[in-house]
């Protein structure tokens, strides 16, 4: 008998999870404090002043708690997918990442409410809402930004999911809000960006995010076991509800459940007065079984295809100026998901048309004064050729007395005749300017 001899192969090292990765040295972040702590760790705020670098700037750390298992890989996947999206304006920014102890550094963003005389910071939406319903009554002055932060996670959505992303864990307190880039300006300049842009929005927290670049092709399939991740409130149906749950669901299918946790960020938005969605229904629910669980109680409400419902405070915002937004939500919480909307296109497209429109700054050829100022300019001429002129010659037929009054009028009849959608809206200007110009004179 004869035996092969045998020949040493040596193991192959173990690739770095964290390769192409920018890192950090976890001391050059000094006066940390703590922020933030959840079920996945802590969130700290810091100085990062890198080694032999002048500056120093603010930063924001993410610990985990638990980094048993195979967590090194986990974690590593949340870093590439941060960093994969790096750039774009409503994505929070990747700095760099830490392996001893295991940490994710990332921009510091936050709104300062200093412009509007109060001393107040927020980083998350859901700070946002909390604070300006209870220290601003109704949302007074607040209003247009509602449907600007609606655009903002939309647009930072579409990439996601431009790139094969989902996020699976969207909701107020994963999308950081600032201002940042107006709180340093002053009288007109600081009105016009507080009218135009008055808020920036970053989706954040990658932790249960899904990226088909990361993965192989069969781990784009999310099994059952890891289907239910995210906050209960903001979960899709058939992801919460194991009766619906599929065996796997594709990316599409996780797109759609993205999209339904942004119809419920809309909800919040317009209803800044709940903390969440459902909560009325939860909390009647819970009153008539007081031992059923939350989950439980949100599921017999699921169960039942119902919507969470609106309260009466922002009534009048929810029928003016957030109604896109309301109108949205519904499209994007459809219990059927063939025929929930999951396209962010359409969300971006209609909030356009929710933006503000500041007619102080819409120039108009003509206003009230033109026609005077015409005839006055004739007059100025007769007099100067020595032509002698009557009462009646200073006369003005179209003087616009009335003009106010009809261009109200007139602009309330196209908005209401043909919809206040974006294109229409756009030609007030051109609508202000025939009113004024002839309707006085036609009437």
């Amino acid at each position: 008998m004869s035996f092969k001899v045998p020949r040493h192969k040596p193991k192959r090292p173990e690739s770095d999870p964290f390769s192409g990765l920018q890192r950090f040295q976890f001391d050059d972040v000094t006066d940390q404090k703590q922020i933030d702590i959840g079920s996945y760790g802590l969130v700290k705020y810091g100085r990062y002043k890198p080694c032999g670098q002048p500056l120093s700037h603010d930063v924001v750390l993410k610990l985990p708690r638990d980094v048993t298992g195979n967590y090194e890989k986990e974690f590593a996947k949340e870093a590439k997918l941060l960093n994969s999206v790096k750039g774009h304006p409503n994505i929070v920014s990747f700095e760099a990442v830490s392996v001893n102890p295991f940490a994710l550094m990332t921009e510091y963003v936050k709104f300062s409410f200093e412009p509007f005389e109060d001393q107040t910071s927020v980083s998350s939406l859901a700070d946002f809402l909390s604070h300006v319903h209870s220290q601003y009554h109704v949302f007074s002055g607040f209003e247009h930004v509602v449907p600007a932060i609606a655009k903002d996670v939309a647009n930072g959505l579409k990439y996601l999911h431009d790139n094969n992303i989902v996020h699976r864990d969207l909701k107020p307190a994963n999308i950081l809000v600032s201002n940042q880039h107006y709180t340093h300006m002053h009288g007109d300049e600081l009105e016009f960006m507080w009218n135009y842009k008055p808020v920036v929005c970053k989706i954040a927290d990658f932790g249960e995010g899904r990226s088909a670049i990361i993965q192989t092709q069969t781990l784009i399939s999310s099994k059952v076991q890891t289907l239910d991740r995210g906050s209960p409130a903001y979960m899709a149906p058939e992801i919460f509800l194991p009766e619906l749950q599929p065996q796997e669901a594709t990316l599409e299918q996780l797109k759609a459940v993205d999209a339904w946790a942004y119809g419920m960020v809309l909800f919040v938005l317009v209803n800044p007065a709940l903390r969440y969605p459902f909560q009325e229904e939860l909390i009647k629910e819970r009153s008539s079984n007081p031992f059923r669980s939350v989950e439980d109680s949100l599921k017999v409400i699921l169960r039942r295809c119902q919507r969470p419902q609106c309260t009466s405070i922002y009534e009048v915002q929810q029928t003016t100026v957030w109604n896109t937004v309301l109108s949205l939500h519904e499209s994007y919480t459809e219990f059927d998901i063939s025929k929930r909307k999951s396209s962010m296109e359409d969300a971006i497209s209609n909030l356009e048309g929710s933006l503000p429109l500041l007619c102080e700054n819409i120039n108009l050829p003509v206003s009230q004064a033109t026609a005077l100022e015409a005839q006055d300019y004739e007059l100025a001429k007769k007099v100067s050729a020595g032509v002698s002129s009557s009462l009646s010659d200073m006369a003005v037929l179209n003087d616009a007395t009335n003009a106010c009054v009809f261009l109200a009028l007139k602009v309330c009849d196209v908005l209401v005749s043909n919809g206040a959608d974006n294109n229409r809206l756009k030609k007030i200007p051109q609508v202000a300017t025939s009113v004024i110009a002839n309707y006085p004179e036609e009437a």
